[in-house]
Protein backbone atom coordinates (compact mmCIF):
# COMPACT_ATOMS: atom_id res chain seq x y z
CA UNK A 1 0.00 0.00 0.00
CA UNK A 2 0.77 3.47 -0.81
CA UNK A 3 2.70 5.33 2.18
CA UNK A 4 0.62 8.75 2.67
CA UNK A 5 1.87 11.57 4.58
CA UNK A 6 5.42 10.98 4.33
CA UNK A 7 6.11 14.60 4.16
CA UNK A 8 4.44 15.71 7.78
CA UNK A 9 8.33 15.34 9.34
CA UNK A 10 9.84 17.35 6.24
CA UNK A 11 7.88 19.99 6.83
CA UNK A 12 8.38 20.18 10.30
CA UNK A 13 12.08 20.12 10.40
CA UNK A 14 11.72 23.05 6.94
CA UNK A 15 9.58 25.07 9.35
CA UNK A 16 11.72 24.96 12.42
CA UNK A 17 14.71 25.77 9.87
CA UNK A 18 12.65 28.69 8.30
CA UNK A 19 12.29 30.37 11.98
CA UNK A 20 15.92 31.23 11.83
CA UNK A 21 16.15 33.23 8.40
CA UNK A 22 14.18 36.56 8.53
CA UNK A 23 17.99 38.26 7.98
CA UNK A 24 18.54 35.75 4.90
CA UNK A 25 15.65 36.68 2.86
CA UNK A 26 17.88 36.34 -0.52
CA UNK A 27 19.39 33.31 0.47
CA UNK A 28 16.12 31.94 0.91
CA UNK A 29 15.03 32.53 -2.80
CA UNK A 30 18.45 31.41 -3.66
CA UNK A 31 17.26 27.78 -2.07
CA UNK A 32 14.10 27.96 -4.67
CA UNK A 33 16.31 28.90 -7.43
CA UNK A 34 18.67 26.00 -6.55
CA UNK A 35 15.90 23.72 -6.75
CA UNK A 36 14.41 24.60 -10.33
CA UNK A 37 11.56 26.81 -9.16
CA UNK A 38 10.93 30.03 -11.15
CA UNK A 39 9.03 33.06 -11.08
CA UNK A 40 10.01 35.85 -8.82
CA UNK A 41 9.50 38.84 -10.08
CA UNK A 42 8.06 41.86 -7.61
CA UNK A 43 6.42 44.31 -10.13
CA UNK A 44 8.00 46.72 -12.40
CA UNK A 45 9.45 50.25 -11.95
CA UNK A 46 9.56 52.02 -15.07
CA UNK A 47 9.20 49.88 -17.46
CA UNK A 48 11.56 47.36 -15.88
CA UNK A 49 11.21 44.17 -14.00
CA UNK A 50 11.92 44.03 -10.69
CA UNK A 51 13.93 40.91 -8.85
CA UNK A 52 12.40 39.65 -6.04
CA UNK A 53 14.83 40.43 -3.17
CA UNK A 54 12.50 39.81 0.16
CA UNK A 55 10.09 36.85 1.60
CA UNK A 56 8.61 35.71 4.15
CA UNK A 57 8.50 31.89 5.19
CA UNK A 58 4.71 31.64 4.05
CA UNK A 59 5.68 32.30 0.79
CA UNK A 60 8.72 30.80 0.65
CA UNK A 61 6.50 27.45 1.37
CA UNK A 62 3.83 28.50 -0.97
CA UNK A 63 6.14 28.52 -4.05
CA UNK A 64 7.01 24.37 -3.12
CA UNK A 65 3.22 24.30 -3.80
CA UNK A 66 2.38 26.26 -6.61
CA UNK A 67 2.71 23.17 -9.29
CA UNK A 68 0.23 21.13 -9.67
CA UNK A 69 1.71 18.18 -10.34
CA UNK A 70 2.35 15.97 -7.28
CA UNK A 71 5.12 14.35 -9.07
CA UNK A 72 6.38 17.73 -9.53
CA UNK A 73 6.24 18.76 -5.68
CA UNK A 74 7.76 15.67 -4.44
CA UNK A 75 10.44 16.32 -6.26
CA UNK A 76 10.84 19.60 -5.13
CA UNK A 77 11.11 18.45 -1.34
CA UNK A 78 13.31 15.69 -1.82
CA UNK A 79 15.47 18.44 -3.80
CA UNK A 80 15.44 21.13 -0.70
CA UNK A 81 15.85 18.28 1.73
CA UNK A 82 19.12 17.21 0.02
CA UNK A 83 19.97 20.63 -0.14
CA UNK A 84 19.79 21.56 3.04
CA UNK A 85 21.42 18.47 4.63
CA UNK A 86 17.92 17.89 6.53
CA UNK A 87 17.75 14.24 9.15
CA UNK A 88 14.09 13.66 8.56
CA UNK A 89 13.02 10.60 6.21
CA UNK A 90 12.48 11.12 2.37
CA UNK A 91 9.47 12.70 1.53
CA UNK A 92 7.70 10.64 -1.01
CA UNK A 93 4.25 12.25 -1.27
CA UNK A 94 2.50 15.50 -0.57
CA UNK A 95 -1.16 14.04 0.01
CA UNK A 96 -3.28 15.95 1.67
CA UNK A 97 -1.05 19.25 0.84
CA UNK A 98 -3.36 22.05 -0.98
CA UNK A 99 -1.49 23.84 -4.14
CA UNK A 100 -1.16 27.45 -4.20
CA UNK A 101 -2.52 29.44 -7.51
CA UNK A 102 1.04 29.66 -9.37
CA UNK A 103 -0.03 33.64 -10.14
CA UNK A 104 -1.02 33.93 -6.23
CA UNK A 105 2.43 32.81 -4.22
CA UNK A 106 3.33 35.64 -2.47
CA UNK A 107 1.39 37.05 0.56
CA UNK A 108 2.09 40.92 -0.17
CA UNK A 109 1.84 42.68 -3.18
CA UNK A 110 4.29 44.07 -5.61
CA UNK A 111 6.96 46.32 -4.20
CA UNK A 112 5.69 49.52 -5.72
CA UNK A 113 2.38 49.61 -3.45
CA UNK A 114 3.87 47.02 -0.99
CA UNK A 115 3.75 48.70 2.94
CA UNK A 116 7.29 48.83 4.58
CA UNK A 117 5.82 46.53 7.13
CA UNK A 118 4.24 43.72 5.58
CA UNK A 119 6.71 41.28 5.09
CA UNK A 120 8.06 41.96 8.73
CA UNK A 121 4.30 41.42 9.75
CA UNK A 122 4.59 37.87 8.39
CA UNK A 123 7.24 36.80 9.45
CA UNK A 124 6.52 38.24 13.18
CA UNK A 125 3.13 35.63 12.45
CA UNK A 126 5.22 32.69 11.65
CA UNK A 127 6.89 32.88 14.62
CA UNK A 128 4.27 33.31 16.40
CA UNK A 129 2.83 30.28 15.38
CA UNK A 130 5.37 28.45 15.69
CA UNK A 131 5.70 29.49 19.15
CA UNK A 132 1.43 28.54 19.56
CA UNK A 133 0.64 32.32 20.76
CA UNK A 134 -0.45 34.52 18.46
CA UNK A 135 -1.54 37.77 18.81
CA UNK A 136 -4.79 38.78 17.47
CA UNK A 137 -4.44 42.35 16.79
CA UNK A 138 -1.03 41.20 14.64
CA UNK A 139 -3.40 38.48 12.86
CA UNK A 140 -5.44 40.97 12.10
CA UNK A 141 -2.93 42.88 10.71
CA UNK A 142 -1.80 40.15 8.55
CA UNK A 143 -4.76 39.26 7.19
CA UNK A 144 -5.45 42.79 6.23
CA UNK A 145 -2.09 42.99 3.63
CA UNK A 146 -3.33 42.81 0.12
CA UNK A 147 -2.81 39.47 -1.42
CA UNK A 148 -3.79 37.38 1.63
CA UNK A 149 -7.03 36.76 2.08
CA UNK A 150 -8.80 34.30 4.71
CA UNK A 151 -8.01 30.80 2.41
CA UNK A 152 -4.48 31.40 1.63
CA UNK A 153 -3.79 32.48 4.77
CA UNK A 154 -5.58 29.11 6.12
CA UNK A 155 -3.78 26.93 3.88
CA UNK A 156 -0.46 28.66 4.81
CA UNK A 157 -0.83 28.21 8.77
CA UNK A 158 -1.47 24.35 7.55
CA UNK A 159 2.04 24.24 5.99
CA UNK A 160 3.33 25.65 9.37
CA UNK A 161 1.66 23.45 11.84
CA UNK A 162 -0.31 20.69 10.12
CA UNK A 163 -1.24 19.19 13.15
CA UNK A 164 -3.51 21.97 14.31
CA UNK A 165 -4.69 23.96 11.37
CA UNK A 166 -7.49 23.11 8.65
CA UNK A 167 -6.92 24.69 5.64
CA UNK A 168 -9.83 26.22 4.23
CA UNK A 169 -8.84 25.69 0.16
CA UNK A 170 -11.94 25.37 -2.24
CA UNK A 171 -11.49 21.51 -2.00
CA UNK A 172 -11.83 21.82 2.08
CA UNK A 173 -14.36 24.50 2.06
CA UNK A 174 -16.65 22.02 -0.31
CA UNK A 175 -15.99 19.26 1.95
CA UNK A 176 -17.14 20.96 4.88
CA UNK A 177 -20.03 22.38 3.13
CA UNK A 178 -21.13 19.01 2.72
CA UNK A 179 -20.54 17.86 6.54
CA UNK A 180 -23.16 21.03 7.36
CA UNK A 181 -19.62 22.40 8.87
CA UNK A 182 -18.41 25.73 9.13
CA UNK A 183 -15.78 26.97 7.02
CA UNK A 184 -14.79 30.76 7.37
CA UNK A 185 -13.41 32.94 9.79
CA UNK A 186 -13.44 36.53 11.34
CA UNK A 187 -10.16 36.17 13.75
CA UNK A 188 -7.57 34.11 14.90
CA UNK A 189 -9.81 32.93 17.78
CA UNK A 190 -12.69 31.78 15.42
CA UNK A 191 -10.21 29.74 12.63
CA UNK A 192 -8.41 28.27 16.03
CA UNK A 193 -11.90 27.29 17.43
CA UNK A 194 -13.39 26.27 13.85
CA UNK A 195 -10.16 23.51 13.22
CA UNK A 196 -10.52 22.48 16.58
CA UNK A 197 -14.04 21.65 15.94
CA UNK A 198 -13.69 20.09 12.40
CA UNK A 199 -10.84 17.80 13.62
CA UNK A 200 -13.37 16.78 16.68
CA UNK A 201 -16.40 16.46 14.77
CA UNK A 202 -14.70 14.54 11.71
CA UNK A 203 -12.25 12.61 14.18
CA UNK A 204 -9.57 12.86 11.65
CA UNK A 205 -6.25 15.26 11.80
CA UNK A 206 -5.92 18.20 9.73
CA UNK A 207 -3.90 16.46 6.98
CA UNK A 208 -6.31 13.55 6.36
CA UNK A 209 -9.16 15.88 6.25
CA UNK A 210 -7.99 18.10 3.68
CA UNK A 211 -6.85 14.50 1.47
CA UNK A 212 -10.05 13.21 1.95
CA UNK A 213 -11.48 16.56 0.90
CA UNK A 214 -9.24 16.60 -2.43
CA UNK A 215 -10.80 13.54 -3.31
CA UNK A 216 -14.11 14.06 -2.46
CA UNK A 217 -16.64 14.45 -5.51
CA UNK A 218 -19.58 16.28 -4.89
CA UNK A 219 -23.10 14.78 -5.20
CA UNK A 220 -23.79 17.79 -7.60
CA UNK A 221 -21.42 19.56 -9.72
CA UNK A 222 -23.46 22.84 -10.31
CA UNK A 223 -22.21 26.21 -9.28
CA UNK A 224 -25.03 27.44 -8.71
CA UNK A 225 -24.65 30.35 -5.41
CA UNK A 226 -28.03 30.21 -3.01
CA UNK A 227 -27.07 33.68 -0.92
CA UNK A 228 -25.13 36.85 -1.49
CA UNK A 229 -23.31 35.66 1.64
CA UNK A 230 -22.35 32.53 -0.18
CA UNK A 231 -21.46 34.17 -2.95
CA UNK A 232 -18.98 36.53 -1.70
CA UNK A 233 -17.48 33.66 0.56
CA UNK A 234 -16.92 31.91 -2.80
CA UNK A 235 -15.21 34.95 -4.43
CA UNK A 236 -13.18 35.85 -1.60
CA UNK A 237 -9.82 34.37 -2.56
CA UNK A 238 -10.15 35.78 -6.09
CA UNK A 239 -10.50 39.49 -3.88
CA UNK A 240 -7.85 39.05 -2.14
CA UNK A 241 -5.69 41.58 -4.76
CA UNK A 242 -8.21 44.25 -2.85
CA UNK A 243 -8.96 45.56 -5.73
CA UNK A 244 -12.34 47.58 -6.81
CA UNK A 245 -15.13 44.50 -8.20
CA UNK A 246 -18.72 45.04 -9.43
CA UNK A 247 -20.63 42.76 -9.29
CA UNK A 248 -23.88 42.30 -11.32
CA UNK A 249 -27.30 39.95 -11.12
CA UNK A 250 -29.42 38.78 -14.39
CA UNK A 251 -32.24 38.37 -12.87
CA UNK A 252 -33.09 34.81 -12.34
CA UNK A 253 -36.47 33.41 -11.16
CA UNK A 254 -34.88 31.19 -8.90
CA UNK A 255 -32.91 33.66 -7.14
CA UNK A 256 -29.85 31.88 -7.81
CA UNK A 257 -26.26 33.29 -8.71
CA UNK A 258 -23.41 31.18 -10.41
CA UNK A 259 -19.74 32.19 -11.42
CA UNK A 260 -18.86 32.64 -14.90
CA UNK A 261 -14.97 31.82 -15.10
CA UNK A 262 -12.24 33.56 -13.24
CA UNK A 263 -11.05 34.83 -16.56
CA UNK A 264 -13.59 37.08 -17.03
CA UNK A 265 -13.17 38.62 -13.06
CA UNK A 266 -11.24 41.26 -13.98
CA UNK A 267 -11.82 44.75 -11.93
CA UNK A 268 -15.35 45.78 -13.13
CA UNK A 269 -16.08 42.88 -15.07
CA UNK A 270 -17.09 40.24 -12.77
CA UNK A 271 -20.60 39.30 -14.06
CA UNK A 272 -23.20 37.05 -12.00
Amino acid sequence: MENKFTWLPFYKELSDWLLGKQNSQPELISKLKEIGITGFRDGTEKGKEITLQEIDPFTFLSYLNKFHSDERRVEILQDLRHKLHFRCPEPTDVSGIPTIHPMKVHLFPHKSTRNKYDINVLWELFGQVKEGKVDERLFQTALNIKSVGKGKLSIVLFYVNPEKYVPLDSNTSSYLRSKKLGYTYDSFASYNELSEKIVKTLGKRPWEISYEAYNYTPESDSSSIGSIRTLFEKLEDELEDDMDYHIFYRGQSDKSFGLIPSIYREKFLAQL
